[in-house]
């Protein structure tokens, strides 16, 4: 990314963290199963091959893509600050 673009980039990143903190973290979600987290964490470090229930990924119960998405979106929201903290450090150094 070139430097003159980092001003732009840190608001798109703002308002795209806004709209997933007010989505997942400001309506307090609550995942529907306590493993959720746990099949979502197999799920992804199994390149996305390795799923709770019998069946491929159209067989899975809606309830459990649903928390997968939203655990998605929080592992967004992450990397959103830590590419927010990259700008900024990389700005400021340019100054």
């Amino acid at each position: 990314m070139e430097d003159e673009h980092i001003p732009q980039r840190l608001i798109d990143i703002q308002q795209d963290g806004a709209e997933i903190k007010q989505r997942r973290l400001d309506s307090e979600w609550i995942p529907v199963s306590d493993m959720s987290y746990v099949w979502w964490t197999y799920f992804i470090a199994s390149n996305y091959t390795c799923l709770p229930f019998p069946g491929g990924l159209a067989d899975q119960p809606e309830w459990i893509l649903a928390d997968f998405a939203g655990f998605n979106e929080i592992a967004e929201h992450e990397e959103l600050a830590h590419e927010v903290d990259r700008l900024e450090k990389r700005q400021n150094q340019r100054k």
